[in-house]
């Protein structure tokens, strides 16, 4: 698996890779990324490219042994079926040369994705176009558009390089890894441990900027809270669709229990929506499920969030009389797009 799929080893390396280059902010990182992803579409069609002969000549190589063995029948039995079989070889083709046309539709099912991907591409692409347009800000909504182009590329990728159970699983565990990884830099910096320079945006964001949140080695915090509440739903899925031994189910508990808390220290209100939403999107799959025998434990673990998630956001300082702040912040704002709209006459 980690020699023949190149583009399986790029989608890996770009998960890990991307946060690591600063956030993956900076202009730099954005092209490294963009340059990673056209890699691995290259490489994906190349090997689609290269699959296809092979399979045109196992195709021909089969053909062949087929039709020899039906002569030696033939030869043993009598002189007339040999020469009706000699004579039907050469009127119809082998099934295994293909017409360029077929060869073109094998390359196209193997590289063209479900129709569920458009549903989600689509209507992701469309809006993008629409927001560059409508932009006041046509070089950096370009510069945006350009960006969003390379996260549904890094989709495509993902969809149509990540195809078996192994390979999934595998991309799992480094999702997960990648987060604990990002934890642990991030308590150490939030608790002024062990401050790596390379993460350090102090000199340019202030001593202060941070604040008591977890960040990572992001910038924003709502950052690092993204990646939390993709990893987390998957190490509990990882957790609940295959059995384990005791020792690693504990493990497997622990691990999670270790992300859930660093999400809660993000103090990010988007992540924790996030994680909660996948989490309750994730259990009422699996409860829906016919062939799954833990329902039980997946409303106990989905109690169990619920209510340590409200604990947890009682209990913490962004909450504190943040309601009223964002009100009045909404307020203002809706009074400037009036005043705005008025000066236009568009009212």
């Amino acid at each position: 698996m980690a020699v023949k799929n190149l583009g399986f080893l790029i989608v890996c390396f770009l998960i890990v890779v991307s946060p690591l280059t600063r956030g993956g902010v900076h202009a730099w990182a954005q092209t490294l990324i963009q340059i990673l992803v056209v890699l691995g579409l290259i490489l994906v069609v190349v090997k689609q490219l290269q699959r296809e002969p092979r399979r045109r000549k196992s195709g021909r190589r089969g053909d062949r042994q087929a039709l020899e063995g039906q002569e030696g029948q033939g030869a043993q039995k009598s002189q007339k079926p040999q020469e009706a079989q000699r004579s039907q070889k050469n009127q119809s083709p082998a099934s295994g040369s293909r017409s360029p046309d077929s060869a073109f539709t094998g390359i196209r099912d193997g590289l063209a994705p479900g129709r569920h991907f458009w549903w989600v591409i689509g209507p992701v692409a469309a809006l993008g176009v629409w927001s560059t347009v409508m932009s006041p800000h046509p070089a950096l909504a370009i510069q945006g558009l350009i960006m969003l182009a390379t996260y549904l590329g890094f989709f495509y990728l993902v969809v149509v390089s990540v195809r078996s159970r192994k390979e999934q699983r595998a991309l799992v565990w480094v999702v997960v890894g990648t987060a604990v990884f990002l934890c642990v830099i991030g308590l150490l910096k939030r608790f002024d441990i062990l401050v790596f320079h390379w993460w350090d945006y102090t000199e340019e964001l202030g001593s202060k900027f941070y604040g008591l949140s977890l960040t990572g080695v992001y910038v924003n915090r709502n950052h690092m809270a993204g990646f939390l509440e993709m990893a987390i739903p998957m190490m509990l899925g990882m957790f609940l669709t295959r059995s384990r031994s005791p020792e690693a189910r504990i493990g497997m508990i622990c691990l999670a229990l270790f992300l859930v808390v660093c999400q809660a220290l993000t103090l990010s209100r988007g992540g924790w929506t996030g994680t909660a939403v996948a989490m309750v999107f994730m259990a009422v799959v699996l409860l829906l499920k016919k062939g799954f025998v833990h329902k039980r434990l997946v409303g106990t673990l989905l109690g169990a969030v619920v209510v340590i998630g409200l604990i947890v956001m009682a209990s913490t300082p962004v909450n504190a009389g943040s309601g009223l702040r964002y009100c009045s912040y909404w307020g203002v704002k809706y009074r400037v797009l009036l005043d705005v709209d008025k000066r236009w006459g568009s009212i």
